[in-house]
């Protein structure tokens, strides 16, 4: 008889547990529910589905494109190897008025101490040879007017009785001379005479100073 009366109370323990745990439960689900179907449905915008994500790319390839059909194509970029160091080009007309303002200059003083030299102003004569000596850079050694000029600095030493000078100009003119216009020419033959003026002045200076 006890144990049948001991049935009861667990029966009813039982129950009245199970009615607790529904009571608690219930209200904690219903407020959970909301809450996961919100997140559900967020998840699902963040994520757009196959077939959209497809879409976008789609689109997005055919606008670039379109951007890059109307773009004009960019020239392929040269090679810094490939392209030719600039180069100045000589200044002719430049040089040519250089040139001819020396060349002028030149025979300028040529005329002064030819002048200075006829009328017997002989260190006149020999500073406008030596200033057109100066600026006879564009002539070569063998050029007619620099030859010329070394024959008016010889005579003109000649003239000043500085014979070791004379010598050493005329005897270059003279081998040029001789060399262009023939050891018998009239050219040569003249240099020739001043050279022995030149040696014979050189050689009286010498006897009057023993």
């Amino acid at each position: 008889m006890d144990s049948v009366k001991s049935e009861p109370k667990v029966v009813e323990s039982v129950s009245n547990r199970a009615g607790y745990v529904a009571v608690v439960l219930i209200p904690v689900a219903l407020l959970l529910c909301p809450l996961l179907i919100d997140l559900k449905l967020m998840d699902e915008s963040a994520s757009p589905a196959p077939e959209t994500e497809h879409a976008i790319k789609g689109k997005s390839s055919v606008t670039q494109k379109k951007e890059s059909a109307s773009k004009p194509e960019a020239e392929p970029e040269a090679k810094p190897e490939s392209i030719p160091a600039p180069s100045p080009e000589p200044d002719e007309a430049s040089e040519a008025a250089s040139h001819k303002s020396a060349s002028e200059q030149f025979d300028e003083l040529i005329g002064q101490g030819v002048s200075s030299l006829n009328v017997g102003s002989y260190e006149k004569a020999e500073g406008c040879f030596r200033e057109a000596y100066s600026i006879s850079g564009f002539l070569g050694n063998d050029d007619p007017r620099k030859v010329k000029l070394f024959e008016l600095i010889g005579r003109t030493y000649l003239a000043r009785k500085n014979y070791n000078q004379a010598i050493q100009f005329l005897r270059y003119v003279q081998y040029y001379q001789q060399k262009r216009f023939g050891k018998d020419s009239r050219e040569a033959t003249r240099t020739t005479s001043l050279l022995s003026r030149a040696y014979q002045g050189l050689g009286r200076k010498t006897q009057s100073v023993d």
